[in-house]
């Protein structure tokens, strides 16, 4: 197929535009030609003239040679005579000579003008001729360059009307797709209300399952207050427990109480259904029938001890009198009741080390409560070592040789060369070992002083732990590079990791997982400082967004330290921090959501320790991040009010996309596996 076939009209102008256009210039280089060669043609003409004159000119002094007389000799005797017929003749002859050789130059001379002239007049007409061609050309030319632009005129009108045709489509092809999308969405919108209507019919049915098992449980819990009102004024205790029957049926009580006990928990952390609704109610029963046994027991016995006694002795056991212990000895909760507890700034030790104190079950676990307390020990511990170089004013210079030997290299804590960081470390390193340091100028050594070292571990632990509220609050991939220089002080230094741990605790109690509770006769300063809240100079309490953004930066460094690497020629075996990441969200689930705080901190760890526990657990945190998004994540949305949704808001758009692929991304920052 010829190049032309594949030519659009637009080129196929050009083409014809630039062969029309080539033929004129040819033209026009041939006149030019012409009128080159016409004007040597004139050179060689007045050149010519030049060479006649010059012969001219020769032949003048050539004639003038020969017609000039010769000398004559003054001796001879004939000088005096007339020339000899001799010389005349020579005198003729060169005088004809001379004619015939003007004639010839003069018929030369008009043979190379006839011939110069009949060469200009051709040069002339053959000029004239191709002025004309060029005049013709140049109308000719106008002419093909008219009906070129008329030509790419109409192919180009011709290339707009498909242009324009091409848009309506486009268009129309667009409109139906955003219809089609607006259909979608509609019906995105549809099936989502629906859902949510029937949510809130499921979380209404729930709520009402649940009032009415509140219910139950208050009418339990009022018949079994009617029970041991009745055993604690009941007079013969000594046949009271003496009584295998009644001693019986007390039992099955308790069990019933147990019962009631385990519901109540299920019901505060688990699904309602219609079955244990028809369970409160079975319990109400069995505990009702059994307060009537254990009631009708009661009256023959004490039918059968005033028959048998004496009237003086019936009169003085009615007297009533304290019963100091009973055979039920405790009042059953319900889902409303709220339990005291001690000051909650700190967890106090009970007498029994294995048990958690009365008052916070619900709100740490025991293994929990157990691992916060021996940090709080070594922590007052470590604290009751600084006393005396704290309290030494000779030592402040000293004191404060060691926090710069702390702070510097703390602060220059960065991921931007594995040589650099490697520096800040060695440098940390140096001073938790109490080998000397050069700080600003001046060597300083923290084994200087007996407290010094146990100075510099406490400093340091506090200093990374407010890393976490100033600058990784701000700036979340910060805090990898903190994180891994941390973790990997803590596998030399466990005194380090104690006081590490110990105070990120103090910081932020959700990290035990442990919600404070409120006693009583706790002021509200003193409940919000030991959930974590900042008060100003004024007293006045920090806004909520300014403290999620602090408790969001504290779980995050807490979070990466626990997930973090140490360097390759590290020879202290790392702590297996997974773990704690583990325990810390299956502890979580197994406490009661609180606003907020609940919803920030599992956002915070599933978004910093997703990807390494997938990667470590696989199916089993695949189960557990279910058991989240099925389970806990309702939880939360009940106990979190509307107006703060923005918690919510971030963990059901990070739970969606997780949840969907079961795929983590690493977190952003992260040091690569190979960085040092």
């Amino acid at each position: 197929m010829a190049d032309e076939d594949y030519c659009t009209p637009t080129r196929r102008v050009t083409r014809s535009m630039t062969m029309k256009t080539g033929s004129v210039v040819c033209e026009e280089v041939k006149l030019s030609a012409l009128l080159k060669a016409t004007k040597i043609c004139e050179v060689q003409r007045e050149n010519k003239k030049q060479e006649e004159k010059k012969r001219k000119e020769e032949l003048k002094a050539f004639s003038k040679l020969i017609s000039s007389e010769p000398p004559r000799n003054k001796s001879s005797p004939g000088a005096n005579k007339s020339p000899s017929k001799t010389e005349e003749t020579i005198v003729d002859a060169g005088s004809k000579q001379r004619r015939i050789l003007e004639e010839l130059e003069e018929e030369r001379l008009r043979q190379v003008e006839e011939a110069v002239a009949e060469r200009v007049d051709k040069f002339r007409a053959n000029s004239l001729a191709i002025r004309t061609r060029l005049e013709l050309s140049s109308k000719q030319r106008e002419k093909e360059r008219f009906q070129i632009e008329d030509e790419l005129r109409e192919e180009m009108n011709k290339i707009d009307a498909v242009e324009r045709h091409r848009t309506s489509l486009v268009l129309q092809l667009q409109t139906t797709k955003n219809a089609e999308q607006e259909k979608k969405i509609e019906k995105i919108i549809e099936d989502a209300s629906k859902m949510e209507m029937k949510r809130k019919e499921e979380l209404k049915a729930k709520r009402e399952l649940l009032e009415k098992i509140v219910a139950n449980q208050l009418k339990f819990r009022e018949i079994y207050q009617e029970l041991s009102d009745c055993l604690r004024s009941f007079p013969y205790k000594e046949d009271l427990m003496s009584d295998g029957t009644l001693l019986q049926d007390v039992a099955g009580i308790k069990n019933l109480t147990s019962m009631m006990e385990t519901l109540s928990k299920q019901c505060r952390v688990g699904e309602v259904s219609n079955l244990d609704l028809t369970t409160s109610e079975s319990l109400v029963q069995n505990l009702s029938a059994g307060y009537s046994s254990v009631k009708a027991k009661l009256e023959v016995i004490k039918e059968s001890k005033e028959q048998n006694a004496a009237p003086g002795e019936v009169q003085a056991k009615t007297e009533p009198e304290e019963v100091v212990a009973t055979p039920l000895a405790e009042t059953p909760t319900t889902l409303n009741d709220a339990p005291a507890s001690p000051e909650p700034t700190q967890v106090q030790p009970s007498g029994d080390s294995s048990e958690v104190p009365p008052g916070l079950d619900g709100f740490i676990s025991k293994a929990n409560f157990l691992e916060l307390r021996r940090f709080q020990t070594s922590f007052e511990q470590h604290l009751n070592l600084l006393q005396g170089l704290e309290e030494d004013q000779s030592m402040k210079k000293f004191r404060f040789q060691l926090q710069k030997s702390v702070n510097t290299p703390l602060n220059a804590i960065s991921a931007v060369s594995a040589s650099h960081l490697k520096d800040k470390l060695q440098r940390l390193q140096a001073v938790l070992r109490g080998n000397p340091v050069e700080v600003g100028g001046v060597t300083v050594s923290a084994s200087a002083h007996p407290q010094g070292v146990a100075f510099c571990t406490y400093l340091l632990a506090e200093r990374i732990v407010e890393q976490g509220e100033q600058i990784v609050s701000s700036k979340p991939e910060s805090a990898f590079a903190i994180a891994s220089v941390a973790l990997t002080l803590w596998s030399e230094f466990p005194v380090f990791g104690d006081m590490l741990m110990a105070y990120f605790y103090t910081k932020c109690p959700f990290l035990v997982p442990y919600y404070p509770p409120r006693a009583s006769n706790t002021s509200d300063k003193s409940y919000y400082v030991s959930l974590g809240y900042n008060y100003d100079e004024e007293g006045k309490i920090e806004p909520q967004d300014k403290y999620l953004k602090r408790m969001t930066g504290t779980a995050y460094l807490f979070f990466a330290i626990v997930t973090s690497k140490v360097p390759r020629e590290c020879t202290h075996q790392p702590p297996q921090t997974l773990s704690i990441v583990w325990k810390w969200l299956s502890s979580l689930l197994n406490l009661d959501p609180r606003p907020d705080i609940s919803a920030t901190l599992l956002l915070t760890c599933l978004e910093v320790t997703g990807n390494a526990m997938c990667a470590t657990y696989m199916k089993q945190f695949h189960k557990l991040v279910v058991v989240i998004v099925n389970s806990y994540f309702p939880l939360i949305q009940q106990v979190s009010p509307e107006i703060n949704s923005g918690p919510i808001s971030r963990l059901e758009l990070f739970l969606s996309k997780t949840a969907r692929g079961f795929v983590f991304p690493p977190p952003n920052g992260a040091l690569p596996a190979n960085f040092w």
